[in-house]
């Protein structure tokens, strides 16, 4: 599901305005990178969490050439779902 079926889907069930909804997904977008930005984990109920993780620097291996490569620091983000959003998934 994209981004406008997404905030149409949820338009014509809350019977709320597209342009109201699509402030609310701009402004939890910002809500969850100023989070992440800080190292805070960002919790859904219901559906999971957004951490982040940073990883160390490293030295790896081109598999083609054999030539060694640094890889700097970074920081990733992740969702972990819920056990719920799991259990519903898993279900036969």
């Amino acid at each position: 599901m994209r981004k406008d079926e997404m905030i149409a889907a949820i338009a014509s069930a809350t019977d709320l305005p597209k342009l109201q909804i699509q402030r609310v997904f701009a402004a939890y977008k910002d809500l969850v990178l100023a989070r992440a930005r800080e190292g805070e984990p960002v919790v859904l109920p219901a559906l999971g969490r957004f951490a982040t993780r940073d990883l160390k620097a490293r030295i790896t291996r081109n598999p083609r050439t054999g030539i060694e490569v640094r890889v700097p620091e970074k920081r990733k983000i992740r969702f972990k779902p819920s056990k719920m959003v799991l259990d519903a998934l898993n279900q036969g």
